[in-house]
């Protein structure tokens, strides 16, 4: 499953590197709101995430977005919330990441088919049968000449 995401507009996360301590990447983000030249915002004020899908909740998809939801809320507390939209109720699947890029909806889960206009190269994933099982498009997708 690919999902798409896109931190932008008034929401936008910018990820700065700060070096290794022992061994481990560390790296400290910040948020970055704009609203004409004010940046003063108060530190209180949650990340809001909205997440838009196409399909009903009891469906794979709509239960891994509102696993998605539950486990951001878990590890993050107050500070991100992430509202679920099933059943296009924002946007459609030939829209959704138009609105990504505009900043009216954070993540989506789209039909790979929908990332055509973007790049080519996905369309593998959508060929019906093409793979005989999970483990064979983790090695198809994992091999280095393939790509």
């Amino acid at each position: 499953m690919i999902l798409g995401c896109c931190l932008s507009g008034n929401n936008a996360l910018n990820s700065t590197y700060k070096g290794v301590k022992n061994g481990k990447t560390q790296a400290h983000v910040g948020r970055s709101f704009s609203r004409g030249n004010s940046a003063a915002v108060t530190a209180a004020a949650p990340i809001v995430i909205k997440f838009s899908h196409v399909v009903a909740e009891n469906t794979p998809k709509g239960q891994m977005a509102n696993k998605f939801k539950e486990l951001v809320a878990e590890r993050l507390g107050d500070k991100v919330v992430v509202e679920v939209f099933p059943n296009s109720q924002l946007f459609g699947d030939n829209k959704v990441l138009e609105a990504m890029l505009l900043g009216d909806v954070q993540m989506a889960a789209p039909a790979l088919s929908k990332f055509n206009k973007y790049t080519k190269s996905l369309q593998i994933f959508d060929l019906p049968f093409l793979f005989k099982d999970m483990a064979a498009v983790e090695s198809f997708h994992a091999d280095v000449d393939v790509r």
